[in-house]
């Protein structure tokens, strides 16, 4: 681009110059011509003039039968005087004309070289800040593609990955489609539940905008921290699955604090099965003790782990047993 601009700015350098040298030697040539012709036509009249003169004094000495001959010359002179008169202004004007509308195409043709160049540095100016938005692109499509590689050469993300697909993806989008089918029996009938379209089912009850009752309400609270449960585990911001987990036991942790006052079976269904998944984490069932990998990996303390992680665990370990009874808290989910 810079490269463009520069030859642009060349060319119109050299175009100007050489309109400025053809405008020149065309106004000397003009002028040239004009002298020339102007002379000739001083000179053809001072002609007719000197003509005319002798005329008439021919004319004075002739006898009367040829004065009238005379008088047909003088005036066949005078007329072609008029006549070259004539000419010459007509040719001064056309010379004048024709000088003015070259300065013209001149003026305009330097006037679209500018313009060109402009657009030619406007475009540059776009391209260069295209390219810097590309570089940070790809800066950041190697940050990525290296934290990928990362995950790939880690068991412990993987496992995590497989947590978050198999396990509480499952979990959390059936109890969704549950309190779905809630809500469409006590609050909306006409909700269209499609089953594989839990994003549409989501921005179809956020559009409910009369809750008509406690109860309602408190579907609605739940509907909503599971949607977020649910958008945590579909984060393609978060690349790393271990995050993801982590992010996922605290914001469960936190909404247990307030759901679990509904006294709702349904709701301590699906937080003892979180709570199993969690087991399973905490007690290290998988090789490599994932949790200490997890802390390690994001180089945070285990303050998680032993407040939010472990109480929700503890808290919830009755309702596995009770609720969930073919999980078994040394073995994981059977």
């Amino acid at each position: 681009s810079e490269q463009k601009i520069e030859e642009l700015e060349k060319r119109v350098a050299s175009t100007t110059e050489q309109y400025k040298e053809q405008l020149k030697q065309e106004a000397e040539k003009a002028a040239q011509l004009l002298k020339e012709t102007t002379e000739r036509l001083t000179r053809e009249k001072e002609e007719l003039n000197q003509q005319l003169n002798e005329k008439w004094r021919s004319a004075e000495q002739a006898h009367v039968k040829d004065q009238e001959k005379f008088i047909t010359d003088i005036s066949e002179l005078r007329r072609q005087l008029q006549e070259l008169d004539t000419q010459s202004r007509e040719e001064i004007r056309l010379l004048r004309e024709d000088a003015q509308l070259k300065a013209r195409e001149y003026d305009h043709a330097v006037r679209d070289l500018k313009q060109e160049k402009e657009s030619v540095a406007d475009e540059s100016a776009k391209l260069i800040q295209e390219n810097i938005f590309l570089q940070d692109d790809n800066e950041q499509l190697r940050q990525q593609n290296t934290t990928l590689q990362d995950i790939l050469n880690s068991d412990i993300e993987l496992q995590c990955h497989s947590i978050v697909r198999d396990k509480l993806t499952p979990l959390t989008k059936n109890y969704l489609v549950h309190l779905a089918r809630e809500i469409q029996k006590s609050v909306a009938p006409s909700l269209d539940i499609k089953v594989n379209d839990v994003s549409g089912l989501i921005t179809q009850v956020n559009k409910i905008i009369i809750w008509p009752d406690d109860k309602a309400l408190q579907l609605k609270q739940k509907f909503d921290a599971v949607s977020d449960l649910y958008a945590t585990l579909q984060d393609k911001t978060v690349i790393r699955p271990s995050e993801k987990v982590t992010k996922f036991y605290e914001q469960l942790n936190d909404a247990d604090q307030v759901i679990k006052t509904h006294r709702d079976p349904t709701w301590k269904r699906y937080t003892a099965n979180a709570a199993a998944i969690l087991g399973i984490i905490l007690t290290g069932i998988f090789p490599g003790l994932i949790v200490l990998g997890i802390m390690a990996l994001r180089g945070s303390s285990p303050k998680f782990w032993e407040s939010a992680g472990q109480t929700f665990f503890a808290s919830s370990s009755g309702e596995i047993v009770k609720n969930v009874p073919d999980v078994v808290m040394n073995k994981g989910i059977k």
